[in-house]
């Protein structure tokens, strides 16, 4: 009934707002784990590219989850790269973690924090120029002209 499917609803908001209080040790929790992949992705191991991708790939998901979603959309990001490019920089896979770093220690839970908020979009305008000069390298590997942007 109507009256059932109000009192459940109630019932887990109240059971989410109980465990709010318990979201920034979680996330600190992804992060030391996070750190840990990167640690091991560092040492050249053949499955750091693809442990490296599904922790961030879980940061991405458990941050919007957890309430940071700014921490989200750096991770989300950072997928896109490891996604896109065979070789990410070190610099910028630190980056993006120093990022999501902030925003976790900080406990910044708001989508338009001004300073995390531009952070997080430094990032992504630095991810599409990664992406972008990867294509152009590999048009210019092949021989022919890369398409401009206004194409």
């Amino acid at each position: 009934s109507a009256r059932d499917v109000a009192r459940i609803l109630a019932e887990a908001e109240h059971s989410l707002a109980s465990l709010r209080q318990e979201f920034p040790a979680w996330m600190a929790s992804e992060l030391s784990e996070l750190e840990s992949v990167l640690q091991h992705y560092k040492t050249g191991a053949e499955d750091g590219p693809h442990l490296l991708f599904r922790k961030v790939h879980d940061m991405r998901g458990h941050a919007a989850t957890l309430g940071f979603p700014l921490a989200g959309r750096a991770a989300d990001n950072l997928c896109k790269l490891l996604d896109a490019l065979q070789r990410v920089p070190d610099s910028a896979i630190e980056t993006h973690l120093h990022t999501i770093r902030i925003i976790i220690r900080e406990k910044i839970s708001i989508q338009d924090h001004p300073v995390a908020l531009e952070m997080v979009i430094s990032l992504e305008d630095l991810g599409q120029k990664l992406i972008q000069k990867a294509l152009d390298a590999s048009q210019a590997a092949k021989g022919s002209k890369p398409p401009s942007v206004e194409e």
